[in-house]
């Protein structure tokens, strides 16, 4: 696809359910809904609101407010899920791995013993 024939994205298709990402210079619109990734010709107002009445019946009289607190929603899941990828790449499976190596045989018996039994519900 040439520069000219670049589809660019507005902020106003947030109403439709969708936001922009860019990937080798193309602007790609990502529903926030089902997280689908349409290609850079379907950036016309007909195709997106096209996908969001065939895949969201339900949603296509909700106002553009519901849009944007589904993207808040969607950003603050990313941020967790970047959290949570940088906490288990710092593990230290060293340790883990030694408790696992050792000769050492815990005595269970002295474990369960200690642990406070839950009553049935």
């Amino acid at each position: 696809m040439s520069g000219a024939n670049k589809r660019k994205f507005s902020d106003e298709y947030i109403k439709y359910g969708f936001i922009v990402i860019e990937r080798n210079g193309f602007h790609l619109p990502p529903c926030v809904i089902c997280h689908t990734v349409l290609s850079n010709d379907a950036l016309r107002p007909g195709r997106l609101e096209r996908h969001s009445s065939t895949n969201h019946k339900a949603l296509k009289e909700k106002p553009k407010e519901f849009f944007t607190a589904k993207l808040h929603e969607l950003n603050r899941f990313s941020a967790l899920v970047v959290l949570k990828t940088k906490q288990h790449n710092r593990l230290d499976v060293e340790n883990d791995l030694r408790c696992v190596l050792s000769s050492f045989n815990p005595r269970i018996s002295d474990l369960v013993r200690k642990k406070q039994q839950h009553p049935s519900h």
